[in-house]
């Protein structure tokens, strides 16, 4: 019962527009349509990325920002706006860098979720980068991070627009509980 009270404080955050949510340390399976979601910290502001990994499972898709750190990953920000189905993934440091640049080409090919990819600034003397990802309708993310080593995980989901509906219903009346229960692998201790 402890878990599904704090998944429903955390559902409620993103039920209201320009709401902010920290990304926690574990994945809960719950996909936000619209908000604000921050990782990491200032410690971590002089990290290169060492890689950005894509893969598709049965119900998401995944992007994984690993970073060569020690402490804590950069400061970051993941941004979604439902009217566009754009979503902004800015990371902010001294040298944010890629050791290995990620093929976003790629990525957009191997993607039902990623209709297209951009990545600036193009200079190297910036100290942040966005990434903009342009989304097909109904896709929504759940940002979370690990360590060992230090990544930031992006997962995405498109929802058909009856489920989506139906789903938002369900976290705008606080009723995260229901989907929970027809979901039973979400429940977490």
């Amino acid at each position: 019962m402890k878990t599904i009270i704090r998944i429903s404080v955390f559902v409620s955050c993103f039920s209201s527009a320009g709401a902010v949510q920290v990304a926690l340390e574990k994945k809960l399976g719950i996909y936000a349509e619209n908000g604000v979601v921050s990782a990491g910290s200032a410690k971590g502001r002089d990290e290169s990325i060492k890689e950005v990994r894509f893969g598709r499972q049965k119900e998401f898709e995944r992007l994984v920002f690993e970073f060569r750190t020690q402490e804590e990953v950069p400061y970051s920000e993941f941004s979604l706006d439902p009217k566009t189905q754009r979503l902004m993934v800015s990371f902010f440091g001294k040298k944010i860098s890629h050791e290995k640049s990620p093929n976003w080409k790629k990525i957009e090919q191997n993607s039902e979720t990623i209709v297209h990819v951009r990545a600036y600034p193009k200079l190297k003397t910036i100290d942040f980068q966005t990434i903009v990802f342009d989304l097909k309708p109904g896709t929504r993310f759940e940002v979370f991070k690990l360590s060992a080593p230090h990544r930031i995980v992006l997962d995405l989901r498109q929802f058909s627009p009856p489920e989506a509906r139906l789903i938002q219903e369900e976290f705008d009346n606080g009723l995260a509980t229901a989907e929970l229960e027809r979901h039973p692998a979400h429940n977490v201790d």
